[in-house]
């Protein structure tokens, strides 16, 4: 995987949210958003000025999902 990828995990108490930051190069371009009652997850961008290979980026966004799930019920414990 790019090693400029990466994401960090957080929870939101204002929006209620457990949340993924997508980031290239530490600036952030997205995020991933867990919906706790289906557990999926959403992944918004916007403006991405850099260049990754789709199975680099795939890796990472499937990586920081089923990460971001096991975050969620971590905390539920």
């Amino acid at each position: 995987m790019n090693s400029k990828l990466d994401y960090g995990l957080l929870h939101c108490d204002d929006r209620g949210i457990f949340y993924a930051e997508l980031m290239y190069d530490n600036n952030q371009w997205g995020e991933i958003v867990l919906c706790s009652d289906s557990q999926k997850t959403t992944v918004t961008m916007w403006d991405c000025n850099f260049t990754v290979s789709t199975n680099d980026l795939m890796e990472m966004l499937n990586k920081a999902s089923t990460h971001l799930i096991e975050f969620e019920a971590s905390k539920k414990d």
